[in-house]
């Protein structure tokens, strides 16, 4: 990992919009986007990790980002799309130990730290880094020889949105496994078979209803939104026919049991395309199931 790294890309995925371009070529130009709500205030939340050591961050239950690399690094993320409303939220670390190592030792748990701050005009004041420091967290008490260090922390928040999200939903982690397993799976294949055909207008169908909240949680205007869909769309079409089969993955439950989602063996999305063996294109997502009875679809 590299040092003092700012990850500033959002990814804002984009609502399903009418485009001109078909799928031949990049697309340039977006003319089209669904208004953006006015708000008189714009808190935007962002984590920022500091660590020696591979770990994973979750807000509110939901996987922020799972970091395996070695070195140290410095990795601040806007976190508004994880916060549906108002109140307290939940920051939880899993911190791991380096490659070669059993366990975390008490220099890497002293050396870790976790920052909230808060943005207050959006990501205007994001790209400005115009912030405020509202909480340092750290490990309070080091447990030697353990394999790993899990440290849960509370903040509060103040957003005018409230978004329904999967706060809602049905609680998965009470239906049967293997048939959970197997609809996330015909889903996840049926995604996969969406992007393998270049097919970015049913692509952003499918997200609409993630892609509306999470331009909303982030205050994004019609630029950011036309930006997002141009690169998200020349994501698809550069993905074409070139999608990975979905192979050694594991089911995954999130949002206290609200979220699925499909891992690998590398713990990242199995729906990866390999571009002309320069690069990877990994698209994740996160299913949930909005009332009893209803098939499961992208909420994040």
């Amino acid at each position: 990992m590299n040092t003092l790294i700012l990850k500033t890309a959002l990814i804002l995925i984009t609502l399903p919009l009418n485009c001109n371009s078909g799928t031949n070529g990049k697309i340039k130009t977006i003319t089209k986007t669904k208004q953006t709500i006015a708000y008189e205030t714009k808190p935007l939340y962002s984590l920022k990790i500091t660590s020696g050591n591979p770990y994973e961050s979750y807000i509110n239950d939901v996987v922020l980002e799972k970091d395996y690399e070695e070195g140290s690094t410095d990795h601040e993320l806007p976190i508004n799309d994880l916060i549906l409303s108002s109140g307290t939220q939940e920051i939880k670390i899993k911190l791991l130990p380096n490659r070669g190592k059993n366990e975390v030792n008490k220099l890497d748990v002293e050396y870790f730290e976790a920052k909230i701050y808060l943005y207050e005009n959006g990501l205007t004041s994001y790209s400005e880094q115009k912030k405020t420091l509202l909480h340092t967290f750290k490990f309070k008490n080091f447990v030697p020889n353990q394999p790993s260090m899990i440290a849960v922390w509370k903040f509060e928040a103040k957003v005018p949105y409230q978004h329904i999200g999967w706060s809602e939903s049905v609680d998965l982690s009470k239906e049967n496994k293997e048939d959970l397993l197997n609809e996330t799976l015909q889903k996840y294949q049926e995604i996969r078979s969406i992007i393998n055909e270049g097919n970015y207008s049913k692509y952003l169908k499918e997200l609409s209803k993630k892609n509306i909240e999470k331009f909303d949680s982030f205050f994004a205007d019609k630029d950011v939104k036309n930006d997002d869909l141009e690169r998200l769309t020349n994501r698809i079409i550069d993905s074409k026919n070139n999608m990975r089969p979905l192979t050694n993955y594991h089911l995954c439950l999130y949002g206290k049991g609200k979220l699925v989602s499909l891992e690998n063996m590398n713990h990242e999305s199995p729906l990866i395309a390999d571009i002309k063996d320069e690069y990877e294109e990994v698209f994740n997502i996160f299913l949930h199931r909005p009332k009893p009875g209803a098939p499961l679809e992208v909420i994040r």
